[in-house]
């Protein structure tokens, strides 16, 4: 394997904790080869430009046109569709309780796109607001277009050279690269080929491993070397598999409650059976079978929302959910120990391996 060229600029962020937890997202980085976006003429011609697009154009199935935050195209809940689809059905229900939802759509727009337009477009307020947000969109691809274009020279210029036509990278994929180093690593080649949804070859199949997979580790790691050091990234490998091994356990526990008494255990240091038994002393035993009641109902009532083609019984859903998620918040904030508990799923306790 080639040795890749060391890049100018090189930022590579691990959450051991979440990557125990076999979360993809838990893994960023930042590569330049050559850190054109630091040339003098382009930062000031990146600078000048106006944003790319925040809102996006939805128009929902009674023909009324909303702009609404362009995550919802990626965002979804209980394994329902994203929430730009279901919003289209029952825009009311997804936009209440948004500060936004108040202020008319075509102010959702950014002010420096309505306000270019209305110096330079006679009368644009006298417009339907369909025609409006319509002429919003559009101008805003323009300058989504443009920025394609500063893009497209940056990669000309990052990758391209005299003897060498295609701006291709030293490495394609970086991020993609990395991952499965890092999940290689902790938990071999198969596992991370499942989580990353990279399949095996037929050639694979009879062994233990996926040689993609450990193509792919064997670049990304080059760099992770560069960043962390060898002896460094080899102990960071050791301590997401001890946290790994712990989260394999918790997952192992069938019942919610024996779950929340583990990771109120990991928090404070003690045993599961050290805080089962102080439940059951002061009630908290009691009060932690109404949560997982509510959360199991709440969980039921959104994908019952979102299964729904009905939209009064959407409707109907959707508050119940709502009541329900409310009803969840009050039992958490009667004990400290849920927030104690919870904790956990975000980073481990400090000191603790």
């Amino acid at each position: 394997m080639r040795d890749l060229p060391s890049p100018s600029r090189l930022e590579i962020r691990i959450d051991e904790w979440q990557v125990a937890r076999k979360n993809p997202e838990a893994i960023g980085v930042v590569v330049d080869w050559r850190q054109i976006r630091g040339d003098p003429a382009l930062a000031e011609l990146l600078a000048a430009l106006p944003p790319r697009a925040t809102f996006v154009p939805m128009k929902g199935v009674g023909g009324r046109t909303e702009l609404v935050p362009a995550g919802w195209k990626s965002l979804s809940f209980g394994g329902g569709p994203p929430i730009f689809e279901a919003a289209r059905h029952n825009y009311k229900a997804w936009a209440q309780g948004q500060r936004w939802v108040k202020v008319p759509s075509v102010d959702r727009a950014p002010q420096y796109l309505t306000g270019m337009i209305r110096r330079h477009v006679p009368n644009f307020d006298e417009y339907t607001e369909n025609e409006q947000i319509d002429f919003i969109v559009r101008t805003q691809d323009k300058i989504d277009d443009i920025w394609e274009s500063v893009e497209a020279l940056i990669v000309h210029l990052e990758y391209s050279a005299p003897d060498k036509h295609k701006a291709l990278p030293p490495l394609r994929e970086p991020l993609r690269n990395i991952k499965a180093a890092v999940f290689m690593d902790a938990l071999g080649s198969r596992r991370t080929g499942e989580l990353l949804g990279i399949g095996l070859s037929k050639s694979d199949e009879s062994r233990n491993e996926n040689q993609t997979v450990r193509k792919m580790a064997d670049r990304g790691r080059q760099l992770l070397h560069s960043y962390f050091g060898e002896t460094a990234w080899k102990n960071k490998v050791e301590r997401i598999r001890k946290y790994h091994q712990w989260w394999e356990r918790w997952e192992s526990l069938d019942d919610p409650k024996d779950q929340i008494y583990a990771l109120l255990a990991k928090a404070r240091g003690t045993s599961s059976e050290q805080e089962r038994l102080s439940a059951e002393e002061d009630g908290f035993d009691k009060l932690l079978d109404e949560w997982i009641a509510v959360a199991e109902q709440h969980q039921s009532a959104i994908e019952t929302s979102d299964r729904s083609e009905n939209l009064d019984s959407r409707d109907e859903s959707y508050r119940a959910a709502r009541r329900l998620l409310d009803e969840r918040v009050s039992i958490q904030e009667s004990d400290d120990r849920f927030d104690q508990a919870f904790s956990v799923s975000d980073k481990p306790p400090d000191g603790q391996p």
